[in-house]
Order: C-alpha cells, then structure tokens, then sequence
C-alpha cells in the first residue's frame, strides 16, 4: 500500500468443514520486505493449531524513504461460505491494553483462492475484547463472502521512524449453519415502486427480516420489516415493497432468528428510473403523430420505438428525458401502413410499452 509500512497474516483454506465445526491453522509461511532490516518474524510455527498459549512475534520498523512489511501465511484444511465468524488472538508485546483506536490502523479481510474477495473490515469495525486478565485480545468479525482465507494488516506511516510489534497466537473460524435457507432474492421495478421477493426453502426459529436499503450500496438502513414463519420445513414466499424510489438502489435483507443470530443475504440493485407509466394522450388511432406522456425521476437517455404486428421495428428516435414529467410528440407517422403497433420506450433498465393503432 502507498506510503504505508504494513504486517499482514492470511489463512488459507481448501475443503469444507462440517456445520458447527471449529477450524484451526495446521502449517504456516512467512516472509519479510527486502527493503527493511528490522522487519522479522519469529517463531511463526508457535501460531499454528489450536494451542494459544504460545505466539509468533510480527515486527516491522517504519521509515522515512521506504513503506516495509512482514507477513506471515497460516494455513488451514477447510473452506467456508459468507457469514462465517472469523477471530484472530492477538497482543502487544508488553502486554498492555488494546483499544479500537488502537487497532483502527489494521485492516482484516478475507481472500478467495489467495486473492483479495473485496471482503475488508477496519479493526475499530471489528468486536474486540480482552480474554481474562492475559493482555491477550480475541478480535471477531464475520465474513461477507465465500472465502478461503482470512488476513489482518497492520499500517504504520513511512515518514516516521518508529518501530511496531504484534503477538500472534492464532486464528480459527466458527460455522454455525444459518437458520434459513434462502433459495432466491430478486426485485423488480413497478409503477408503484420497488418490489422486493424472496423465497426460503426451510426455516429454523426464523423471527423474521429486516429490509436494508442503500444509495451507494455501502450504508444501508432499515426501511421495513417482514415476520418469519418461526421453523417450517416448507417453502414460503415473501414481498415487500418500497415505494420511496429514485435512481439506483440497493437491497440487503438482514434475517433475525430467535436467539438473536443475524444474517445478511446478497445485495441486489434496482433502477427506478420511470415513477409512471406511459400514457397515449392524443387520439388513438392516430394519423400523423403519437402525443405521449411518463415521468421519470433523472434525467436519462430514452429509446423510443414503434414495431409492427411482424416485430419490424417502423420507427425510432433517441431524447433525454426531464427529471419529472414529460410529454413527447412522435411526428412522421403519416407513412406508416394502417395496423396495429406497439410502441416502446426504454429508459435506463426500464421498459414501458403500450398498443397504438393507426
């Protein structure tokens, strides 16, 4: 990373664990920047397996010409699917107490087939909490995707001369089988405005979802609620709609069990661009011209179209439309053949159409 000094640990995995089962590290690699004499790490097999009584030491020093580094790679024998808690045991070396201050500067993540899956959390992001007495805290957080390795990268700034140090006694991950299966969860746009389903296959102490929407898909919040079936083994539909739309959304749902567990599904995206449908307002059938109305809540390129009963397209023509209500007059008909037509405008991701007659 540019202008940043930083240790990093990933834990990779190859095949699937059974539900409920605690994974540990059983083998390790490391290695150091070539550019910094102070960066090292010590005994890195003692972070392996499950004995968290023993530690490696990660240390890298800061530099005012050169950002350094020193990792090391803990190995696991399993693969595991998103919302998967992940915690790693760490330290400083003193022994003295950790904050999310502290750790803000360290970035945790999980990977796919060793490459970064787009799945990171800050540490001030994370749960953190000390373990007794020890100096030693457990820092958990939960995937976001399938993955199958998990890392944590310490930062500190090249411009100083400053030196970090970081205990590390071992990682492992959690799998507890989630309380729904989810078969689908798909949207469409509607006139009267974003229509959310979604469908289980089976439920276990369900107490319902919690529909999250966002504007740039990173912050989300609550903006309805839909109740579970508690536990059935059967297939049950559900809906909800949304009917404060504008541009591009994104939709999560977040499901609660009974015990308090949570679990979040795919986000999805839906395009509201067209607040009405498409109304024919001169005389239908027509002679010379159409005279249509919509509104649309942005400003977006529209194609307009105008195909016959065979699917050959007669006419087309190409505007931006208002942010608002709009009224367009398509003129140049008068050489269309009598017939039945249909007349398209696409806007965005979507489609409205209706039958005109001439």
């Amino acid at each position: 990373m540019k202008n940043l000094t930083h240790i990093f640990i990933i834990a990779l995995t190859t095949i699937q664990t059974a539900f409920g089962q605690t994974a540990y590290p059983s083998s390790e690699l490391n290695g150091t920047s070539a550019s910094c004499k102070s960066c090292s790490v010590s005994n890195s097999s003692k972070a392996v397996g499950a004995d968290m009584t023993d530690y490696s030491t990660i240390k890298v020093a800061g530099s005012a010409k050169n950002a350094s580094y020193s990792y090391q790679n803990l190995f696991f024998t399993t693969t595991q699917s998103a919302s998967t808690e992940i915690n790693f045991i760490i330290s400083s070396t003193d022994m003295s107490v950790l904050t999310k201050t502290d750790i803000q500067n360290i970035e945790f993540y999980t990977l796919l087939n060793n490459i970064s899956n787009k799945d990171s959390i800050t540490g001030d992001n994370t749960t953190i909490s000390q373990i007794g007495t020890s100096g030693k805290y457990l820092i958990s957080f939960f995937s976001k995707n399938v993955f199958n390795g998990i890392g944590i990268e310490m930062n500190t700034r090249d411009n100083k001369e400053e030196e970090k140090a970081l205990r590390v006694y071992g990682a492992y991950y959690n799998y507890t089988p989630l309380p729904v299966e989810l078969l689908s969860f798909t949207g469409k746009n509607e006139v009267i405005g974003n229509v959310l389903n979604w469908v289980t296959a089976s439920e276990e102490n369900n107490s319902g979802f919690i529909i999250e929407k966002s504007v740039d898909g990173k912050i989300f919040t609550a903006i309805g609620n839909v109740n579970g079936q508690g536990t059935t083994e059967n297939t049950t539909e559900y809906s909800f709609t949304d009917v404060t739309v504008k541009g591009t959304l994104y939709y999560r749902l977040k499901q609660l069990d009974l015990n308090g567990t949570v679990a979040y599904s795919q986000v999805i995206s839906l395009s509201n661009i067209v607040k009405e449908g498409l109304t024919i307002m001169s005389a239908n059938p027509f002679e010379t011209s159409v005279l249509i109305s919509f509104n649309t809540s942005i400003e977006v390129t529209l194609e307009i179209s105008i195909i016959d009963m065979r699917g050959n397209t007669v006419y087309q023509h190409s505007t931006i439309s208002n942010d608002g209500y709009n009224e367009l007059n398509l003129g140049g008909l008068d050489n269309l053949q009598t017939g039945v037509y249909t007349l398209v405008v696409i806007a965005g991701n979507n489609t409205l159409s209706a039958r005109i007659i001439k």
